[in-house]
């Protein structure tokens, strides 16, 4: 798709810059040259990253196709250089090219269950509910069946997905591994040793975090 539109003019942004925040209105979308942009949402008034682009991807589409407002907030994390495509530029390249709506379908697909799952993740308020449910997510989508003992790698934005402080997320998988639920290697990859009392772990977690937000 970048190379589509590689005689569209290219612009600089320089890093911290908010290209457009959740609730905007928007007529245009992006892609990206170089560089990194980073997308959150604000959920339980904390902003969650649900997503990091580098280099070929885009954003900003759904203003374009739903005509509906920003759902996230788009910040430049690393100098980056964007393609900024008008709705009308945008609908003249689909009809001229409809493998390129193909592309843009499938890759949609993939980064709205990877957004979704992320999500329900956050409806859990405690920190350590939250990361058992990401690591029980993260070994669902890295195995090939339901037994969850696949080795699965753990996401280098952890914290920020999780929306919590680097040193908690070491903190909680340290006791995770001294109560011998999972096993990190080198790589930085981990595995589920105990999946039965992983699961029951988080079942009581969720029980505890829904009883509790009824309560108050």
């Amino acid at each position: 798709m970048a190379h589509a539109m590689s005689d569209k003019a290219v612009v600089q942004h320089s890093p911290g810059t908010v290209l457009f925040e959740e609730g905007d209105d928007g007529s245009d979308m992006y892609v990206i040259k170089s560089g990194c942009i980073r997308l959150d949402k604000r959920i339980h008034q904390t902003d969650v990253t649900i997503e990091t682009l580098g280099a070929g991807a885009f954003f900003g589409e759904i203003a374009l196709i739903n005509d509906q407002a920003r759902p996230v907030t788009a910040t430049v994390v690393q100098e980056a250089s964007l393609i900024q495509i008008e709705a009308n530029q945008f609908e003249a390249m689909v009809r001229k090219n409809p493998d390129i709506a193909l592309r843009m379908l499938k890759t949609m697909g993939q980064r709205l269950t990877e957004a979704q799952y992320r999500l329900s993740t956050m409806v859990l308020r405690t920190s350590e509910g939250r990361l058992i449910r990401q690591l029980h997510e993260e070994a669902t989508r890295a195995g090939d069946d339901e037994a969850l003992t696949s080795k699965a790698p753990l996401p280098d934005d952890l914290a920020d997905a999780l929306a919590l402080e680097v040193g908690e997320v070491k903190d909680q998988l340290h006791t995770l591994l001294e109560r011998d639920l999972i096993e990190v290697d080198d790589r930085g990859y981990f595995k589920i040793l105990d999946v039965e009392g992983f699961e029951r772990y988080l079942s009581y977690l969720e029980l505890g975090d829904r009883f509790e937000y009824t309560e108050t």
